[in-house]
């Protein structure tokens, strides 16, 4: 529960910084890095 709620401030916090710089959202970097990582989201 506690790493949900870490989760949801880290994204919050991570859209807030990436639209005033213009660059993509949370899940969309999260779904780059898995794609050209090979790892997953656990």
């Amino acid at each position: 529960m506690a790493d949900e709620e870490i989760e949801g401030i880290a994204k919050t916090l991570f859209n807030q910084k990436s639209k005033k710089l213009g660059i993509h959202s949370y899940e969309q970097f999260v779904e780059a890095f898995e794609k050209y990582s090979s790892l997953k989201k656990s």
